[in-house]
C-alpha cells in the first residue's frame, strides 16, 4: 500500500478473482502420449490432426475440416492444461457448425486448398486419406480418396464439422446444405473433450500421400 492511499477492497476482490482464474488454468487437465506439434502451415501436423480428429469424436461426425490459419501454437506435453488449449486455438469466437457436403464436393475443396499450399493447409481427420500428384500443367490433383479406408462416394452426402467462417464458404462454392450451428468455439469443445477422456494418444497420421 502507497503511503497515504487505502487499498480498495472491491478492487482488491476483482483482482484476486482473476487471479485465481488464472490459476485454474493452468492446472493439468489431461495429459497427452505424444506431443501435438504444429511446425508447419503447408502440411499435416500432429496438432493439425487433433483439431479434427477430436471434432469428429465429439459430434460423432463424418468428416471435419479446420485450416492451419485458425492454429498458433503447439502443445508439447505431457501435461495439458486450458492456456495450452486457448493458446493453440486463441479464436473463441469462432463457432462450430455442421453441415452436409457431397463427396464430389468434398474432393473438389480439398484440390482447390491443395493448389493454395503456400498460403495455408486444410487437416483432414483420421476417417479419411487421399494422395496427390502434380499434373502436367503443374496442378496438383487427388486421388485415392477413401473414407474408412474405403473409396469416398462422390454422390453421397457427408456430415462434416466446419468453424463458421469456413461453413459460409462451403455453402457458396460447394453446396453445403442444411448447416446449423453446434457448438460455441473450438477451444471450449477441446477443453470438455480433454477433460473427459484425461489421457490423449494421436490416432495415425500419414493421412496425405505424396504420389511422387
Amino acid at each position: 500500500m502507497a503511503d497515504g492511499i487505502d487499498k480498495d477492497s472491491e478492487i482488491d476482490e476483482i483482482v484476486k478473482g482473476e487471479l485465481n482464474k488464472i490459476a485454474d488454468d493452468l492446472k493439468p487437465i489431461a495429459k497427452l502420449e505424444k506431443p501435438l506439434g504444429q511446425e508447419s502451415r503447408t502440411e499435416e501436423t500432429a496438432l493439425g490432426d487433433f483439431s479434427v480428429d477430436a471434432l469428429v469424436d465429439i459430434f460423432k461426425a463424418d468428416l471435419a475440416f479446420t485450416s492451419s490459419k485458425s492454429i498458433r501454437n503447439s502443445i508439447s506435453g505431457p501435461d495439458v492444461c486450458v492456456n495450452d488449449i486457448y493458446e493453440a486455438f486463441p479464436f473463441d469466437d469462432n463457432k462450430i457448425f455442421e453441415t452436409y457436403v457431397t463427396g464430389e464436393n468434398i474432393i473438389k475443396m480439398l484440390e482447390y486448398y491443395m493448389n493454395k499450399r503456400k498460403d495455408r493447409f486444410v487437416y483432414i481427420p483420421y476417417t479419411l486419406s487421399y494422395t496427390y500428384s502434380k499434373s502436367d500443367d503443374d496442378k496438383i490433383e487427388i486421388s485415392d480418396i477413401k473414407f474408412k479406408n474405403k473409396e469416398l462416394k462422390k454422390n453421397k452426402k457427408y456430415r462434416v464439422i466446419l468453424d463458421e467462417r469456413t461453413v459460409e464458404e462451403f455453402e457458396k462454392f460447394y453446396n453445403a446444405e442444411n448447416s446449423k450451428e453446434i457448438g460455441d468455439s473450438f477451444a471450449g469443445e477441446y477443453i470438455k473433450y480433454l477433460k473427459k477422456i484425461k489421457k490423449y494418444n494421436p490416432k495415425p497420421s500419414g493421412r496425405v500421400k505424396n504420389a511422387a
